[in-house]
């Protein structure tokens, strides 16, 4: 799925969104159950989150940041966002969730610089 939705595939982005639901499908799939079952899905998720986050300006032109509009108004995604980078000390220094942080930090980085007023 991500393969078919990365990088310059904006028809296959706007589908994703529009036919088959994709952000709320992402929504469900950002949770605390999915992240501690599967550490290898749960990073695949943010790296399919954040290619859209970069490239929601170029995915729908009437609607410039809908992606980045939904992932900070969700108070699921933003919480387990916060929750992924804020864990105690023997979670940071857990090698498998270095990808984790580094992807959670690069869409917690985009929707600061689109919506730092409501999100903080």
């Amino acid at each position: 799925m991500s393969g078919f939705i990365k990088a310059e595939n904006f028809d296959g982005k706007r589908q994703f969104i529009e036919k088959f639901d994709g952000l709320n499908f992402l929504q469900s799939l950002m949770t605390d159950e999915v992240a501690s079952t599967s550490v290898k899905l749960y990073k695949k998720v943010l790296i399919c989150a954040c290619d859209l986050i970069v490239n929601d300006d170029t995915i729908f032109k009437e609607q410039p940041f809908m992606v980045r509009d939904f992932f900070a108004r969700s108070e699921q995604i933003y919480g387990m966002l916060i929750k992924a980078v804020s864990h105690e000390r023997a979670q940071i220094e857990d090698v498998k969730m270095f990808d984790v942080r580094l992807w959670t930090l690069r869409i917690l980085f985009r929707l600061h610089q689109h919506k730092a007023e409501e999100i903080g």
